[in-house]
């Protein structure tokens, strides 16, 4: 069971990042901050889920790479859409912070 969840969780990675890719990103550009919010939806409910941190931790390399294509502008409407929802609001600022601390920068001069 355990390396059945942990092999899902790359194939959830692999689709985040093939969406992310240059050559798919206009298809799916409008639908990037839907992913986010997707994701933000099943991390608030991850203990329900019951996902181990390494898996947590691989299927968010994959949404910080969605996270990337996506615009400030849409980063702010996701944020003004869970206005009425603090548990995912908490979760949104937790992930932009681990994305600007581990992932936004690097390997850029």
């Amino acid at each position: 069971m355990m390396r059945t969840r942990s092999n899902l969780a790359f194939q959830i990675q692999r689709l985040y990042m093939q969406i992310s890719s240059s050559n798919t990103t206009g298809a799916y550009g409008k639908y990037l901050t839907s992913f986010v919010a997707e994701y933000l939806d099943s991390s608030v409910a991850t203990t329900q889920y019951g996902l181990t941190v390494h898996e947590v931790d691989i299927i968010r390399r994959g949404i910080f790479e969605v996270m990337n294509r996506c615009s400030s502008l849409q980063l702010r409407q996701l944020w003004s859409s869970m206005e009425n929802s603090e548990k995912h609001r908490a979760a949104f600022i937790v992930l932009q912070q681990q994305f600007e601390a581990s992932h936004k920068y690097t390997g850029k001069v």
